[in-house]
């Protein structure tokens, strides 16, 4: 009898040892590292920033002559109180009066006052010709027998012999209207000129450019230019004083043979004038007297 068998059993399974996964590694030493490596390169550019940035020696400046962007700091100033006008120039630039004696009859100047930045200013020629060169000429005209300001420009131009302006235009500059023109002279020159007629005198500045780029010196120039108020307040066009009469702003009046005319204002203000003839200031009063009540004085 075989002996008996037992049944066979299944197999036993082999179990796998888990292993545990291996615990993270730390990340602190790589950023620490990297942080290191940054402080490094900053502080190594900073370092080569330091030295390149020293700052270089600077060239001395050289003083040009041209107009100052701040004419009261640096610029001279010319007055003339027989006229009674003041303007400033840069210290570099050169002035030059000429005399008048013996001129002209027609000549009605009798002052001009030459402002250029050339060394060479009594050489015309020079000036004709240097594109680099700025000439500004202020002269007085003699209106002594009153003339409105259309018919005194008239007289100023025939005497030059200018021709009709290609432009003009009022210009307002240091609160002070200027009427301007603009044309070629008879040298073929380009001409920008400024008139104003303030009591006796009219005033004419002109500007004579080489060269447009350098207009605006003359310009600054101009801007400084202020008449006396000592000196010209007191004295008026005989148009203002006509205006005046007509507007019963006069109380008072007297004339002089020489055409002097003086005017008492309502405030007691006195203002001179000269008058186109001989009792013509009695002839606009006139029709004035009784509206405005002005007593006519008789004439000295």
């Amino acid at each position: 009898m075989n002996p008996q068998t037992e049944p066979n059993s299944a197999p036993e399974q082999q179990k796998t040892p888990i292993v545990p996964p291996p615990p993270p590694k730390s990340r602190l030493p790589l950023l620490l590292t990297f942080v290191l490596l940054v402080v490094l390169i900053l502080f190594g550019g900073y370092k080569l920033m330091s030295k390149s940035s020293a700052p270089l020696p600077q060239p001395t400046p050289t003083q040009s002559p041209t107009a100052s962007t701040n004419p009261a700091a640096t610029w001279e100033t010319y007055t003339n109180t027989d006229y009674g006008f003041s303007f400033n120039y840069p210290a570099v630039w050169y002035i030059n009066i000429p005399s008048f004696e013996g001129k002209h009859q027609s000549n009605k100047t009798v002052l001009r006052v030459d402002i250029t930045n050339s060394s060479d200013f009594k050489n015309s020629a020079l000036l004709e010709n240097k594109k680099d060169i700025l000439n500004i000429s202020v002269s007085v005209w003699d209106n002594e027998n009153g003339k409105s300001f259309d018919s005194v420009v008239a007289e100023w131009d025939n005497f030059f012999q200018n021709p009709t302006p290609d432009s003009t235009s009022l210009k307002e500059i240091n609160n002070i209207a200027w009427t301007q023109r603009e044309f070629i002279n008879i040298s073929n020159l380009p001409i920008i000129e400024y008139t104003k007629l303030k009591g006796k005198y009219l005033y004419v500045v002109e500007v004579s450019p080489g060269d447009s780029s350098i207009i605006d010196s003359a310009y600054q120039i101009l801007s400084t230019f202020t008449f006396l108020s000592q000196n010209q307040d007191n004295i008026i066009s005989w148009e203002e004083a006509v205006e005046l009469i007509e507007s019963c702003q006069v109380k008072s009046m007297s004339q002089t043979h020489n055409l002097d005319v003086n005017l008492t204002l309502l405030n007691n203000t006195q203002v001179r004038t000269k008058e186109p003839i001989i009792d013509e200031v009695f002839n606009v009063a006139e029709d004035y007297s009784e509206e405005c009540g002005i007593p006519l004085e008789a004439t000295e």
